[in-house]
Parts: C-alpha cells; sequence; structure tokens
C-alpha cells in the first residue's frame, strides 16, 4: 500500500489536510469521495520526494442531487 497526502473541502466549506494508506490513487481518492469530501489535491507522499511524487487536481467530483450547473460550461468570447 502506498501513503497519499490530500487536501479536501467538505459540504461547510471547510478545508482540510491529511493522509491515507491505499493500493492505488483511485482508491484513496474513491475512499475520500465516498466520506462526501471535494478533492482539491492528492499526491502519492513518497519519503525523499523523490521524481515519481507528484501533485494534481484530483478527478472531477461525482454529481450530486444538489448541483446545478455544470463545471465544464463553454465559456463565451
Amino acid at each position: 500500500m502506498a501513503r497519499y497526502a490530500y487536501t479536501v473541502q467538505d459540504s461547510k466549506g471547510e478545508t482540510s489536510s491529511g493522509a491515507l494508506e491505499a493500493n492505488s490513487e483511485n482508491e484513496a481518492i474513491n475512499s475520500l469521495q465516498a466520506k462526501g469530501y471535494f478533492i482539491l489535491s492528492i499526491s502519492a507522499d513518497k519519503t525523499g520526494g523523490g521524481a515519481g511524487a507528484r501533485r494534481r487536481p484530483a478527478a472531477a467530483p461525482r454529481p450530486c442531487a444538489t448541483s446545478s450547473s455544470s463545471p465544464n460550461s463553454s465559456r463565451r468570447s
């Protein structure tokens, strides 16, 4: 198992950071989303800061009943 550092936001807009153990980044993401968190960032927590460590925005959040607009709507020029 690998360790993943994350920053999340809860339904009240509170931001928190932490780390968890998971078999993959997708498993870590699914675990956090299942707890109702919106993932702001997640990265493999590798000791020594090796080149394999990466930080990226998480996958798009799963849709919920309260969402009324698409984050991918096109902009007009």
